[in-house]
């Protein structure tokens, strides 16, 4: 795939400086190519399958338009390198915040009650998300939770055969795959079908570690399959 550079131009866009990289690819902050200070979040991808997570990403976030997830702003799998443009949230994660300790009871509600209406609101289209975790939870400066990175999520049957998707999104599925800490027992085993109550699960794990600032005894142990 083709690789990029500052002042590279992606779509309407022109990359500006790296925010982050991994296995997934790069995630690139970029500004409207007039209106300089529009700016957005530009995800490429490392490989052919990385990008097929991403166009998953992109068509199942895009089904969450909802004021607490992150907005999808543009998306070209096909493009060289292929492309997710996504809204750029200016703040930290959920696991930056952690880094300093515990949340206290109010700012952890402050954190929740948001995050849970964007998750209802998923799961209401048929979409669930399958790898709750601090990472995907994105605070803004002034205090807005958004919720991101559909690239593990899930559509559930019905809802595949009723929207006008492409043959080929609707003919696959992310793996069957997650962070495994905040991985239901079925989602650790490995189940086919994988619904809302995973995600559910998982807002538990993360509901514990705001309040405590630890995960609950044993979530690390890969063997651990209890409740």
């Amino acid at each position: 795939m083709k690789r990029v550079a500052p002042g590279d131009r992606i779509s309407e866009f022109v990359l500006e400086r790296r925010l982050g990289e991994g296995g997934f690819g790069e995630v690139w902050l970029a500004h409207h190519h007039v209106w300089r200070d529009r700016r957005v979040a530009v995800k490429l991808p490392a490989s052919p399958e990385q990008a097929r997570l991403l166009e998953n990403e992109g068509v199942l976030q895009d089904l969450v338009r909802h004021p607490n997830a992150v907005e999808v702003l543009g998306l070209d799998p096909t493009h060289d390198p292929p492309y997710l443009i996504l809204e750029y949230v200016e703040g930290r994660s959920l696991r930056e915040r952690l880094r300093e300790g515990r949340l206290g009871q109010l700012e952890a509600i402050a954190v929740a009650r948001p995050l849970l209406s964007a998750l209802a609101y998923a799961h209401e289209r048929g979409v669930v998300h399958r790898d709750l975790k601090p990472g995907n939870v994105l605070i803004a400066d002034d205090g807005t939770v958004k919720l991101a990175d559909f690239g593990l999520g899930r559509l559930r049957e019905l809802e595949r055969s009723q929207l006008a998707l492409s043959a080929t999104f609707a003919s696959r599925s992310a793996p069957s795959s997650g962070t495994l800490a905040y991985m239901a027992p079925e989602q650790r085993a490995g189940a086919r079908e994988i619904d809302a109550r995973a995600d559910v699960y998982a807002f538990g794990i993360l509901w514990f570690e705001m309040l405590t600032g630890a995960l609950p005894e044993g979530r690390e142990v890969p063997s651990d399959l209890r409740p």
